[in-house]
């Protein structure tokens, strides 16, 4: 059985389906010859990916604008005095107040653990401060080598950013393409027929996850009994007993089948869309 398909075991006598609603027609392409058949990305899979790989892309921009804005402050910004009106030992923060421009400013800064057993006692710190219409920014002066790891702190989110970016990249670049999928593959050559749910719902004792049991036959008219837990309701389009839900399965081995509407991919016809 090809991993990441639902496990099925084939019932030893034919279960007893409660009635629901008749069929459905099943899609054209699912009923054309597999070589007619090709599969497509949906548009709302393709969306959560590029969703994905740009708030990542976002993120690490804007830590990297946030620390160049500080290291322009850091760099370029006068000195002037502050005082220290408080200090946290947990997150090693200092909160001070300065005068520029005739205003008195409050800001607050991280700093590294090092840097801050250094000032602590301290009752006054030298800042670099601009003012800007009513906002004021402010960094405290310290080595450049404090600077530095007090900036690597601040970019543990912008590497978070970086990694996920690079995660993206990967995956486009070395996954296999989707027709190569072990559940294309079953979606391009398997046979498309209706299953019949039987249970949902039942709850594990030791998760959260909820227990699905449905039927369908076989050629031959063998029937094929699936327990399936899952972890969301999402992953079973129907869900009372006795509604039809769309199955393809491989005819050399009923037991391996995927659920259609739940494929990151749709169906189509090579003659009409490829």
């Amino acid at each position: 059985m090809e991993p990441g398909l639902p496990y099925a075991s084939p019932a030893i006598e034919p279960l007893l389906v409660p009635p629901g609603p008749p069929d459905p027609p099943i899609p054209a392409a699912l009923l054309a010859e597999p070589s007619l058949r090709r599969v497509k990305v949906k548009i709302s899979t393709r969306l959560k990916r590029a969703i994905a790989g740009w708030t990542a892309v976002v993120f690490f921009v804007v830590c990297s604008l946030g620390s160049l804005a500080d290291m322009g402050v850091f760099m370029f910004a006068p000195v002037v005095p502050a005082t220290v009106v408080s200090r946290s030992m947990r997150s090693n923060r200092i909160d001070f107040e300065y005068q520029l421009s005739g205003e008195t400013l409050t800001d607050s800064q991280e700093v590294d653990a090092g840097f801050y057993d250094r000032i602590r006692m301290t009752p006054t710190v030298p800042v670099h401060a601009v003012h800007f219409r009513r906002w004021g920014f402010a960094e405290i002066d310290m080595p450049w080598a404090d600077f530095v790891v007090q900036r690597l702190h601040f970019w543990k989110a912008g590497v978070i950013g970086v990694v996920l970016a690079a995660g993206q990249l990967v995956w486009r670049l070395t996954w296999k393409p989707i027709e190569q999928t072990s559940e294309a593959i079953l979606a391009i050559h398997g046979v498309p027929t209706f299953a019949r749910i039987i249970e949902f719902g039942a709850r594990s004792s030791r998760s959260s996850s909820r227990k699905a049991v449905y039927q369908y036959f076989a050629p031959g008219g063998a029937p094929v009994k699936v327990t399936l837990w899952v972890e969301s309701i999402w992953q079973i389009p129907s869900r009372r007993p006795g509604d039809p839900m769309l199955v393809i399965y491989n005819p050399q081995r009923p037991e391996e089948h995927v659920i259609y509407k739940t494929l990151p991919f749709t169906v189509f016809l090579k003659d009409a869309r490829g």
